[in-house]
């Protein structure tokens, strides 16, 4: 009986160890996202509720997670930075001091995550406002 509670303890442990480096590999990917995928606000959330939720319940952190791992980072690396909208000046331009600018400046785009619609871009980050395409 003794041995069977020893096992499952190690079994327990070994399963919280291999959480936290999901949880780990998740806050360092998170942290290391560009502003145009994820806001600061964004990347807060992800990184405390990884954190605190490993610390509370590891289980729910590990499948957290996963589910950040495996299905949005996918879409993150799969998306392009948004392209400079027309008529903005030419990098190469004195406005520019000859060199391009770090961001786009805040409007409506295609929405990087698809569907058809327009997002918001704030200059620095895509917000959660959507639209049809030229609508409002």
């Amino acid at each position: 009986m003794i041995s069977i509670a020893r096992d499952l303890l190690i079994t327990a442990g070994a399963l919280a160890l291999l959480t936290l480096a999901l949880v780990l590999w998740t806050v360092v990917d998170v942290a290391r996202r560009p502003r145009w995928q994820l806001s600061s606000g964004q990347k807060a959330m992800w990184i405390i509720g990884s954190i605190v939720g490993w610390v509370l319940v590891w289980p729910v952190a590990a499948v957290t997670a996963v589910i950040y791992l495996f299905v949005l980072r996918r879409r993150l690396n799969s998306l392009t930075p948004p392209a400079t909208p027309p008529g903005a000046p030419d990098s190469n331009s004195p406005a520019f001091g000859g060199r391009p600018p770090d961001l786009p400046p805040a409007a409506w785009y295609p929405d990087p995550a698809g569907g058809g619609g327009e997002r918001w871009w704030d200059g620095r980050g895509w917000s959660d406002q959507v639209r049809r395409q030229g609508g409002d």
